[in-house]
């Protein structure tokens, strides 16, 4: 996880916020609470730190992760595309 802080950008406003680059509960421990456990720690110390929110990404693929998230409050933000 890192702070990030964007200011003076003229596209986007002021914001300080956290960003998961990754975060992962092992195979065998899925399902048994731990991932709320972790999630709302690091929520925790996110809004301890005084940002303002905290974002992620998740593979559009990985419907599992994207309805954890759903279930912790996250809200879609963005969609990024590709095409080959």
């Amino acid at each position: 996880m890192r702070y990030i802080e964007i200011n003076n950008m003229e596209l986007l406003k002021d914001k300080y916020f956290a960003y998961i680059d990754e975060i992962c509960i092992k195979e065998g421990f899925r399902r048994m609470g731990f991932g709320k456990i972790l999630f709302n720690k690091i929520y925790e110390m996110v809004k301890s730190n005084g940002a303002e929110s905290l974002e992620l990404g998740v593979w559009g693929f990985n419907e599992s992760a994207i309805e954890f998230y759903k279930s912790m409050g996250m809200v879609e933000k963005t969609i990024r595309m590709e095409k080959n």
